[in-house]
């Protein structure tokens, strides 16, 4: 017997289920259950890469099409700050393997700042304090990359701000400093290692007030280009965050507005890059729903708009 004949039957008989009082009611009613909200997300033909390492709720994560990478910190392997790797001896380094399983395969970023001095070791690295300093701190990044590359080969690894952003977080990305533009050659060891250029390229200033978009485009732009030439056909990841970085030292924790987070990091899409990394920090706020559709809008290189 057909659907339809068994609902004849049940109308005439006045036999409707729970709540359904009337034939067309009846005909509307479905048993079947109802399969979840489906989430909507922006969409586009070529999709970018945005990479969270900051809390972020699970249904904004998969909305966005978001993907997590870990970054570890540089007392895993040089306990005393003192920019020398520490070896793979240490309990640092036993730490550092619990937090990669043995098969992890994505992607890793090595954050060595050397915090004592005021980012003095990555400044090292970079070449900003000159040759004599930075090649020993390229002996040790090499130690280190090799160990890990051995312990978790299939892990895609870069080192935090490595091509170095420059001299606070604005000048030398106007491409005019030297040792900024030497890192090509002077990291070419340690970058032929890496998987990914990850240059940090937070917002000190706000868009259009402090400085015009044109200006921080050009810089961006500079940056992705120099990351290029660093690591030719490796991914370029920036890392942004979702709120201000006050004087490039301590944090403002004023929130960009979308459209600026969407500026900020449309300019690095146009010039050729990935993706992005967005950053926060444990004790601030998890990543928000603006930020995430600014950018992945941004990295899709897609027109902003306020709504989906």
């Amino acid at each position: 017997m057909n659907r339809r004949r068994v609902l004849q039957i049940l109308a005439s008989a006045a036999a409707c289920p729970p709540g359904m009082g009337s034939l067309p009611s009846l005909l509307l009613f479905d048993a079947r259950p109802k399969p979840e909200p489906r989430l909507t997300s922006v969409q586009s033909p070529d999709s970018g890469v945005l990479s969270l390492q900051i809390s972020c709720d699970e249904m904004l994560q998969k909305k966005y099409r978001c993907e997590r990478s870990k970054v570890l910190y540089e007392g895993l392997w040089d306990s005393n700050h003192d920019g020398e790797f520490d070896g793979t001896n240490s309990s640092g380094w036993q730490n550092l393997l619990a937090k990669l399983p043995p098969d992890y395969s994505g992607l890793v970023a090595l954050d060595w700042e050397n915090d004592t001095r005021r980012q003095g070791f990555i400044r090292d690295l970079g070449g900003l304090n000159g040759a004599a300093a930075q090649k020993p701190a390229i002996s040790d990044a090499l130690k280190l990359i090799e160990a890990v590359k051995q312990a978790r080969p299939k892990a895609k690894i870069g080192f935090y701000n490595v091509p170095h952003c420059g001299r606070g977080y604005g000048m030398a990305r106007d491409g005019t400093e030297p040792w900024w533009l030497d890192q090509q050659q002077t990291l070419k060891p340690l970058l032929n290692l890496c998987d990914a250029m990850m240059p940090s390229m937070y917002l000190p200033y706000r868009l259009g007030a402090d400085v015009s978009v044109e200006a921080n485009d050009r810089r961006n732009r500079n940056m992705v280009e120099l990351c290029r030439r660093c690591g030719p056909d490796k991914a370029i990841l920036p890392y942004v965050q979702q709120i201000y970085r006050n004087s490039g030292v301590s944090y403002d924790r004023t929130d960009i507005p979308p459209l600026e987070q969407y500026e900020h990091a449309v300019a690095f899409t146009r010039a050729g890059a990935t993706g992005v990394i967005l950053w926060g920090a444990s004790r601030l706020a998890p990543a928000k729903e603006a930020s995430l559709r600014a950018l992945r809008l941004a990295v899709d290189a897609m027109p902003y708009s306020e709504s989906e």
